[in-house]
């Protein structure tokens, strides 16, 4: 079954039936994040362009912190005090109105349950790193107001200690698995999921890990693994060595897409499977004159029903980041581009296949037709530098920016986005 964004308004006594109706999405990506993508389930990307580093956001889909090293054991009930900078969520998703996920920089796992103004510290315990000078990598992915993953990796470790919560994170069950380096994990239900590890190469060359659980994440079994070459272009049925990987996306147990992008104008870097992830095919998409001379970055796809979903393809022109965000009515099998925004995929956010809004930190962008027209939003002064969006309805939604003292904030609209107001949101 495919995730059904619309579910992410049911109440906590619908969950089971939410987790059937939910699929695939993510930056993973996130990003559009999460999926904290993790996810915040929101679409991050890589542009290879000067404006790489703008749009990277760790689903994933995403969902990537790095936690320093000694500054990653936290308890339940252990943080206190006022969030002063909510800057330092590096993403949050909100189920519905009033519950909500997020992880803070340092890679705390936080939920409220009263629209963003109190969020609990749920962290699980994470191993200790095995030297001093280490980074973790936490990436998590949250799929209902209660069901929630945390993977833990450490770039000097073998295995990576996977964490999952069915209980909103009173409980967290562990296992380890077997690769390291994870970026992104995606769930399309309670059981079914995906984990990505890359190991960069070079900057545009990485290789790669795909894992794959049928039992919620207590074991898993490798689907597919790109190793180094010599040449770009990959063996039949598999994942190129070269490009950056910017993660997956999964409609269902067997149908999925990898994207990423290339330095080469009009490279699409779109593979889908039909498998489950064992072997993988390009895929091609009708650019439009702009694209194809233009670097591109393709994030994963995000599936509203079994035949309708959305996919960001973001591209730069006279010095401007450009978001195309392309449409599908049969399931994937075809993708057609809609009119480019001014914007960046890692701040952008859809209800469903037609009402979405898109930033690029500063100007606000809403459609209410799946991107064929998109209206500029006048937010005012109280909401500036955007960084992050996410809404559960066409009229509900938050925001990471700052007020008009450039001091961080954590924003609340309840009408599509013309006025915000600053959420004086805590963690305890």
């Amino acid at each position: 079954m495919p995730k059904i964004l619309r579910a992410r308004t049911a109440h906590d006594e619908k969950e089971e039936q939410q987790v059937q109706q939910l699929a695939a999405s993510r930056h993973g990506l996130a990003d559009w994040s999460v999926r904290v993508r993790m996810v915040l389930r929101s679409w991050d990307g890589v542009l290879v362009t000067a404006i790489a580093t703008a749009i990277v956001v760790p689903l994933l889909v995403g969902s990537l912190v790095d936690i320093p090293a000694r500054s990653h054991q936290h308890s339940p009930g252990g943080s206190g005090g006022m969030m002063q900078r909510f800057s330092l969520v590096s993403s949050f998703h909100m189920v519905d109105a009033e519950t909500g996920w997020a992880v803070t920089e340092k890679g705390r796992i936080v939920r409220t349950t009263d629209g963003g103004v109190h969020w609990q510290d749920l962290t699980p315990k994470y191993p200790p790193p095995l030297a001093s000078s280490a980074q973790q990598r936490a990436v998590a992915d949250f799929l209902t107001s209660s069901i929630a993953w945390v993977a833990v990796s450490d770039a000097d470790a073998a295995t990576t200690l996977l964490l999952r919560t069915a209980d909103s994170g009173q409980t967290w069950q562990n296992a380890d698995i077997p690769t390291a380096t994870v970026t992104q994990i995606t769930f399309v239900t309670s059981q079914l999921g995906w984990m990505l590890a890359k190991f960069p190469v070079s900057a545009s060359a990485e290789t790669i890990e795909i894992s794959h659980t049928a039992d919620g994440g207590k074991s898993w079994v490798k689907v597919s693994v790109v190793l180094a070459a010599s040449t770009d272009a990959p063996p039949p049925g598999q994942l190129p060595f070269g490009g950056t990987k910017t993660g997956l996306g999964f409609l269902s147990a067997t149908t999925g897409w990898a994207t990423g992008s290339f330095p080469v104008n009009g490279y699409t870097f779109l593979y889908t499977t039909h498998d489950g992830g064992g072997t993988w095919d390009p895929q091609t998409l009708p650019l439009s004159a702009k694209e194809a001379s233009s670097h591109l970055s393709i994030n994963p796809p995000r599936f509203f029903t079994a035949i309708d979903g959305l996919l960001p393809v973001s591209f730069v022109t006279e010095g401007s980041p450009n978001l195309d965000v392309y449409v599908t009515h049969d399931g994937g099998t075809t993708w057609q581009g809609t009119v480019p925004v001014p914007a960046l995929a890692s701040v952008s956010a859809f209800t469903d296949v037609d009402h979405g809004w898109a930033s690029d930190g500063t100007r606000l962008y809403r459609t209410r037709d799946g991107g064929q027209h998109w209206t500029k939003l006048s937010p005012g002064v109280n909401l500036q530098h955007i960084s992050s969006l996410d809404f559960v309805s066409s009229d509900i939604g938050w925001a990471i920016g700052s007020t008009a003292t450039n001091s961080p904030a954590f924003f609340k609209t309840v009408d599509g986005g013309h006025t915000w107001t600053v959420i004086p949101a805590s963690i305890s």
